[in-house]
């Protein structure tokens, strides 16, 4: 990893180079084509804004529990639209296999196709998500100052820490959206600490920036080097201002263990569309281990028969070679 001291700051401010799309929707009425314009962009920046709203109206709740159960958000419902079908989007805890709890979460993208979600009463403060089927977490605030951002670092970091169960052969990895495995080669063994694909993702996303996204970016370099053990954000998302990611060679990375620089682009309304880009990008690419750790989360610890257990044996002949359950 090159020392995060060593990035530059990069403005790519030209949002003037970059032509709003447009489609046409075209409808046949009583023989006359009519035709109406849609911006994809402004729907999802009105998805973006909505999010925030959302969260911060949420935030108001009196307590805690209260403030946790509000957050049952038509747009973050619409968040996972975006994103492609592996994809379930949530609120609340994330555990691995060794009993070890992260903080509470915002966003939880997790690969709804095969993982089992442990939730009372779907309250955020009590719904739990396997590590292994965690791909993104993210954390939702109305403005960001040096507070903020370090609150989103703290509570990301405490997913990434979290560890994934490795199977006995590393090699063999489960591509997100998938229920099967994959034997790779040796280079390609599942590899949580060096691999920005074998990591969860984090971001942060708010309304506005409340300092410069300069400052922005010195206090995230401080944060970043004060903890290399785990990446950290691989994005701020400001609403109203750009979105700050990291670089290398001038292509957007995921992980700021890959950057050579970090990039600040001040254009706003594209700033959310950008996000869900790199969350995309995160689904179809990223990789996690075998299905068969989610057995650790629901299988019984006991390895011996709990009091009063009975065993009666059958009155005919068993099968040769009969199927077991795991």
């Amino acid at each position: 990893m090159r020392p995060v001291a060593a990035l530059r700051y990069l403005d790519t401010s030209s949002a003037a180079c970059r032509p709003n799309k447009r489609y046409v929707l075209v409808v046949a009425d009583n023989g006359t084509v009519p035709s109406q314009s849609f911006s994809s962009e402004q729907f999802l920046l009105h998805v973006g804004q909505r999010l925030v709203m959302e969260f911060q109206h949420a935030s108001l709740g009196t307590t805690p529990t209260l403030a946790g159960d509000s957050r049952e958000h038509p747009a973050r419902q619409q968040l996972e639209k975006l994103l492609p079908p592996a994809a379930g989007v949530g609120s609340g805890v994330v555990i691995d296999c060794g009993g070890n709890v992260s903080k509470q979460q915002d966003i939880v993208i997790y690969d709804q196709a095969v993982t089992p979600v442990l939730s009372l009463n779907d309250n955020p403060s009590a719904t739990y998500y396997p590590i292994e089927g965690v791909i993104a977490v993210g954390e939702i605030k109305t403005a960001v100052g040096r507070t903020e951002l370090e609150d989103a670092f703290a509570k990301v970091r405490s997913v990434q820490h979290l560890r994934r169960c490795v199977g006995p052969t590393p090699e063999v990895f489960r591509p997100y959206g998938m229920s099967g495995s994959i034997q790779g080669a040796p280079h390609e063994a599942f590899d949580q600490t060096a691999k920005a694909t074998d990591q969860i993702f984090g971001f942060l996303m708010c309304k506005s920036m409340s300092t410069t996204p300069q400052t922005v970016i010195a206090n995230a370099r401080a944060l970043w080097d004060g903890d290399t053990s785990v990446p950290g954000l691989g994005a701020v998302v400001a609403i109203e201002q750009g979105i700050i990611q990291p670089l290398r060679d001038s292509s957007r990375v995921t992980s700021i263990r890959d950057a050579d620089a970090v990039h600040f682009d001040a254009d706003g309304p594209s700033s959310f569309a950008r996000l869900v880009e790199v969350l995309s990008w995160v689904v179809r690419n990223g990789r996690s281990t075998p299905a068969d750790a989610f057995g650790h989360y629901l299988r019984p610890h006991s390895s011996s028969q709990a009091s009063g257990s009975v065993t009666v044996p059958l009155l005919f002949e068993p099968p040769s070679a009969p199927l077991t359950a795991p």
